[in-house]
């Protein structure tokens, strides 16, 4: 398996994986993500974007950050997707980003999240999606009995 140098932090982590294992630190080279963020990230848990109150960090990949939050205006709670700080000012990165949204929008499907809206509030660019409580599939993959669990590229 390939491996590749965290730049961040200089640990070995496979190039299959879109962060660091030992620091969170993007790593994906088909991202573009291997050097360290000029912009880092900075919770938003506390803050309002647009109409979201925003609760509580759920986790990051190499594209951005989910946090819980609370929709103001219909008083749901959803999953706030956030564009990576890093990558605000690339034009590439936000494209593939709102094309992300797009896709999933236009799909319904029991196993496919909902998604209520793509928005920016300032230089934040962020999708609202349902929350779904319960367990990642990195918890539930490993009691599987079904079948063989391997390892594979992850996508945000």
């Amino acid at each position: 398996m390939e491996t590749v140098t965290c730049t961040n932090c200089g640990s070995q982590t496979s190039a299959l994986e879109v962060q660091c294992s030992s620091c969170g630190a993007p790593s994906s080279p088909s991202l573009g993500l291997g050097k360290t963020a000029a912009k880092k990230e900075r919770s938003l848990v506390g803050e309002t974007l647009s109409h979201y109150q925003v609760q509580e960090r759920l986790g990051a990949g190499g594209m951005g950050v989910v946090y819980c939050a609370v929709d103001i205006k219909l008083g749901r709670s959803v999953a706030l997707k956030v564009l990576a700080p890093h990558l605000a000012d690339d034009e590439k990165a936000k494209a593939r980003f709102i094309r992300e949204a797009r896709s999933a929008s236009a799909l319904d499907h029991s196993n496919i999240g909902t998604i209520h809206e793509i928005g920016e509030d300032g230089e934040i660019l962020f999708i609202a999606m349902a929350l779904y409580e319960g367990e990642t599939l990195k918890q539930r993959a490993p009691r599987s009995s079904r079948r063989k669990w391997r390892p594979t590229a992850v996508c945000s």
